[in-house]
């Protein structure tokens, strides 16, 4: 298990965050906790095009939510 830190272009960061990804199970889309590290990687990486489309989901004990891949300035993993 590992968590990441956040530090989005605007300063702000967010700590000890887990990775989520949206998948699709039957008729509905569930979030599913990422457990392997190059997955969670793969999350923040950018294409050629439709970036502004790609979001990281996150949780950690304060908040839940998700980060557009071009508002991330660093990401640390732990």
């Amino acid at each position: 298990m590992f968590n990441v830190d956040i530090e989005l272009k605007n300063g702000s960061i967010l700590c000890d965050c887990s990775i989520f990804k949206e998948v699709v199970e039957e008729n509905r889309i569930e979030m599913k906790y990422i457990d392997n590290e190059d997955e969670a990687r793969s999350q923040f990486s950018k294409m050629p095009w439709g970036n502004e489309h790609r979001y990281v989901y996150f949780q950690n004990e304060s908040m839940n939510g998700k980060v557009n891949v071009m508002q991330v300035r660093y990401y640390n993993f732990k």
